[in-house]
This record gives C-alpha cells, sequence and structure tokens, in this order.
C-alpha cells in the first residue's frame, strides 16, 4: 500500500510523471527487489537498517496513508496558511467517515476478529444505504 500510495500521489500526481513511466518503474524495481533477494543482499541490507529506523519507516508510510484517507473523507483540508486545517464534521461524508474509523477501533479494541473488514463492510453498507 505505502509503494502504491507513494507512487500516485508523489510520482504521478505531484511530479506529473506519466502512469505508465510510473507503472514502469515499479515493474523495474520490483525485478531489482527480485534479484536482490535471490542473490541474499536484501537480508544483509535489513539486517544493517536498526530496529528503531525500520520501525520508524513503516510508522511514517502509515501516516502517509492514514493522512491521504483523512484528505479524501474531508476530515483535513488544505489550508494556505497552515498547509492543513481541520474539515467540515458535519458534512455527511465526512460524518461517515469519522463514523466508520470509530466503528473499525471498538471492534478492535474489544478484539474481534475481522475488525478491520468489518469496519469496512459496516461504512460501505452504510454510504450504500444512504445513496
Amino acid at each position: 500500500m505505502g509503494l502504491n500510495a507513494y507512487f500516485t500521489f508523489a510520482v504521478v500526481k505531484g511530479l506529473g510523471v506519466p502512469w505508465p513511466a510510473a507503472l514502469g518503474a515499479v515493474f523495474v524495481s520490483g525485478i531489482l527487489f527480485l534479484i536482490l533477494t535471490a542473490a541474499g543482499v536484501r537480508r544483509m541490507i535489513l539486517e544493517a537498517i536498526p530496529r528503531e529506523l525500520y520501525a520508524s519507516v513503516a510508522v511514517g508510510i502509515g501516516l502517509f496513508i492514514a493522512f491521504i484517507g483523512f484528505r479524501n473523507a474531508g476530515i483535513v483540508v488544505a489550508d494556505p496558511a497552515t498547509l492543513v486545517r481541520l474539515g467540515n464534521l458535519r458534512a455527511p461524508a465526512t460524518l461517515l467517515a469519522l463514523a466508520g474509523l470509530f466503528l473499525t477501533g471498538a471492534l478492535m479494541i474489544r478484539r474481534v476478529q475481522g475488525a478491520m473488514l468489518l469496519g469496512i463492510a459496516g461504512t460501505t453498507i452504510a454510504a450504500c444505504s444512504r445513496a
């Protein structure tokens, strides 16, 4: 997901690279990754990276994906003075997104198996029944 979001929002939309060229770069990087894995270089690289740095990169990618979701849901919007600001939390689509987020969080806290999938399905059903 992180690589998909990076190429979609940073490379294609941000830098203006045509999507076929971006997909070609993803293909080439996949081939290189396969070669590095088969040669054992990937394992050596991963073992050389401190666990803290590895975890922080994962957190950064997660925050990037969450930010994109918040922007698409209208929870945060662009602002020229501060870059982002809180969106209109009374908008129906934003309320639905927040309800889905809270539903998913509640299910995860209760340790319900498939909580993420159930939250997505519940939000989707609510959105479809509203339309």
